[in-house]
């Protein structure tokens, strides 16, 4: 997914100087860094995410869908988190550059890592309700009510 998202990221109005030279290069370079980053995602927010559903009982594609587009954005949030603390250091210590960053390129990186976070969390959300939940409903008509056989 994250091969098909990659081009798209880059139509997106900015002032960037930045091209990559070998945009194929690039475009696999944000796979695999999606991917690493996708496995820790997914073992640590959204198995245990699932698992609280399903005990609850409520699992659902609408929820599916938020909990992946909360998830798709949450290592930009944690990215963003630690940047701030590290400008207000800066700040506070009177080390601030002043070759910052126009406030449109700033802009557009937000965008495109919103953009990113989000098809990637929500996509990766609809895949998995149909292959791990339509499927085994489908299949196996006994995991309709796997919320009472959990309690048990």
């Amino acid at each position: 997914m994250a091969l098909v998202v990659y081009p798209a990221l880059w139509w997106l109005p900015t002032t960037a100087i930045f091209q990559p030279p070998d945009p194929a290069q690039a475009a696999r370079g944000f796979a695999i860094l999606a991917g690493a980053v996708g496995l820790i995602v997914t073992f640590g927010g959204a198995v245990p995410i699932v698992f609280w559903l399903i005990r609850r009982g409520t699992l659902s594609i609408g929820q599916l869908v938020l909990a992946g587009l909360a998830l798709g954005n949450l290592p930009f949030a944690m990215y963003a988190a630690a940047m701030i603390l590290f400008a207000i250091g800066h700040l506070i210590g009177g080390t601030m550059s002043q070759h910052l960053v126009p406030a449109a390129e700033l802009l557009a990186g937000v965008v495109r890592a919103l953009v990113a976070g989000s098809v990637l969390g929500v996509m990766s959300a609809i895949v998995f309700w149909v292959i791990g939940i339509r499927t085994t409903e489908y299949r196996f008509p006994c995991f309709r009510n796997l919320p009472r056989l959990m309690d048990n």
